[in-house]
């Protein structure tokens, strides 16, 4: 059995994705954590016993110098800076590093539909596909793909559900089922994936807490609510056809209802229901990922939202 991997260096750790993680890492005792920043950047990263935080220029050379006796590298990179992941996998080969998790922890980009409807898609597998040929190297790579985080786009509205007014926007006939997890489900499974490093290797692996619908969840809200809420229909042709003129006149805003379309549009071969579509692919047993109850997340992010705790 390969032993767990406890030296993580987390890249992207002051994002909004990598803060999630982040906090997941530190809640793990046996782990120690680096989390490198960039000098003059202005993110900030909790206080924690097995957390140090470096800043780098992210030069190859600087990089492979911090990455030195490191088990497995976290990138949480956003999109602009997807295609620097070449150069830290190349300074973690150099390092020796034994894992390297990239930038996915989103949607299945495995789906080729989802890649035709989402650009930015091509450059996360070009890192994939370049991960592949460094496996020769002694890097192995573990891709987390989680759907979205209900929870998380719950409270910011990335769902289409307007918490302070009771309106929500429903996609097509609102029946499109999709797999998601919650924020912490996310943050224990990256940990329990650090702990099953062999069951993990070189390995695109899904993993669910819930699987929903938008009517669902609108009804869920309702009955929280004690309120009928306002619903404005759309359609998934409407969404990416108004999607892509906005990109063609330069306003990326439209990657983000693309992102939301690979999500909840009835497009047939998005593969979003992962305990279907990915089923043999799931490993929810594995990660000691377990269910979650839809009614109960929708009440703890209402409560959030009252008193002021977003989930941000």
């Amino acid at each position: 059995m390969s032993a767990p991997l406890e030296n993580i260096a987390i890249i992207g750790g002051g994002g909004k994705i990598g803060r999630i993680i982040l906090r997941g890492l530190i809640s793990a005792p046996q782990l120690s954590i680096i989390a490198f920043k960039r000098p003059g950047s202005t993110s900030t990263f909790p206080s924690a016993p097995n957390l140090k935080v470096v800043e780098t220029d992210y030069t190859p050379d600087a990089l492979a110098s911090h990455l030195e006796g490191q088990d497995a590298v976290i990138s949480v990179i956003g999109g602009t800076g997807l295609t620097d992941q070449r150069g830290i996998i190349d300074a973690a080969v150099t390092a020796g590093v034994r894992r390297f998790f990239p930038s996915e922890f989103s949607i299945n980009g495995q789906s080729e539909v989802a890649r035709q409807l989402l650009p930015f898609f091509a450059v996360k597998q070009e890192t994939l596909d370049y991960l592949v040929e460094k496996e020769k190297d002694g890097l192995c790579w573990t891709s987390l793909i989680i759907g979205p985080l209900l929870d998380w786009c719950l409270a910011n509205g990335f769902l289409g559900f307007d918490l302070t007014s009771n309106r929500a926007t429903i996609w097509d006939d609102g029946n499109t089922r999709f797999s998601c997890v919650n924020e912490a489900a996310l943050g224990k499974a990256v940990v329990a994936s650090l702990e099953h490093p062999a069951e993990t290797a070189n390995k695109h692996v899904y993993i669910s807490s819930l699987n929903v619908t938008q009517n669902q969840i609108l009804q869920a809200l309702e009955h929280s609510t004690a309120t009928t809420w306002a619903v404005k229909h759309t359609t998934s042709t409407e969404q990416i056809d108004a999607a892509r003129e906005m990109l063609a006149k330069g306003d990326f805003a439209g990657g983000f209802t693309l992102v939301k379309a690979s999500c909840w549009s009835n497009v047939p071969g998005l593969r979003q229901h992962f305990e279907v579509a990915e089923k043999e692919r799931l490993m929810n047993d594995v990660l000691g990922v377990e269910s979650e109850s839809l009614q109960e997340t929708v009440e703890r992010v209402l409560a959030g939202e009252r008193s002021g705790e977003y989930y941000v």
